[in-house]
């Protein structure tokens, strides 16, 4: 495609006038995108429109590069230093085309051996198990949980330098709390506590500390019980890339690699820290 035919294509005189080809271009690719226009074909038009706007954009490149000497004679129709410059812009967008062709090619290279292969039979586990783990958890903080008695049997501080945090209580039934200060002051007195547990995973979510015939609620503090929402959300990602499931770029290098390396952490830290997935057999075996 000649410059004047790229010209013609985009409808514009000729201009060197960046600002005004971008725009001209994306009211056309607004127009004439495959994906915009479903119910016609028209992925050649748009081809063309393409190549002819980075064609101009090139040349326009070119020939601020090198001074309006050039330009002038381009302008003035001489030849010689047309097909010159436009052997120029061919190489270029050869090189360009080469780079999305290699690109290309290596995106379809993982999807084809993820999905061709036993990585997405391991995704779909991990995505039943996130399923799963997803509900244990939405169940565990959304409903009441089981609530026990227990003894407080001895506190400890990790470091009396540091905030509330490290101020713990250790319970008659194994569980180890970490507790706000007005809490503990209470707790070293050996009072028992009422705990609330997750009835699945077996998180504690509320201690309630007995005042007579009322209830003090306290609220353990756990990096768990604030960021269960958060968890669940990152469980389901893998169900959207079986939704999405084709050659793109964001889905190989986002979703590919998010269900294969980053999801079993995700399950492994729900599941085995704690002990929770102890407690769970437990439950579902009682």
């Amino acid at each position: 495609m000649t410059l004047a035919e790229c010209y013609t294509t985009l409808g514009l005189e000729k201009t060197y006038d960046e600002k005004q080809v971008k725009s001209t271009y994306r009211t056309l690719a607004k127009a004439f995108h495959p994906d915009v226009n479903q119910h016609q074909d028209t992925t050649e038009h748009f081809r063309r429109i393409k190549e002819a706007y980075e064609t101009i954009l090139l040349f326009i490149e070119f020939r601020n590069n090198h001074g309006p000497d050039i330009g002038q004679m381009i302008i003035d129709e001489e030849q010689k230093q047309e097909n010159d410059i436009m052997e120029r812009v061919a190489r270029a967008r050869q090189m360009k085309q080469e780079k999305r062709d290699r690109e290309h090619a290596l995106i379809n290279k993982i999807y084809h051996t993820y999905t061709h292969s036993w990585r997405i039979y391991l995704s779909g586990v991990l995505l039943l198990l996130g399923l799963l783990t997803s509900y244990f958890l939405a169940f565990d903080f959304k409903t009441q949980g089981d609530i026990t008695m227990s003894r407080v049997e001895s506190t400890s501080i990790t470091n009396k330098d540091k905030p509330y945090e490290d101020f713990y209580v250790h319970l008659s039934n194994g569980t180890t709390i970490a507790i706000d200060p007005d809490l503990y002051e209470n707790a070293k007195k050996g009072k028992p506590l009422l705990v609330e547990q997750g009835h699945y995973f077996g998180e504690v979510k509320s201690l309630l500390e007995i005042k007579g015939k009322s209830f003090i609620v306290h609220e353990p503090i756990s990096y768990f019980n604030d960021a269960w929402l958060f968890l669940i959300v990152l469980l389901l990602i893998p169900l959207f890339s079986f939704l999405l499931l084709k050659p793109t770029f964001t889905f190989v290098f986002f979703f590919v690699h998010f269900n294969l390396y980053i999801q079993p952490l995700i399950l492994a830290y729900v599941l085995l820290g704690d002990g929770r997935i102890v407690y769970l057999w437990n439950i579902l075996m009682h």
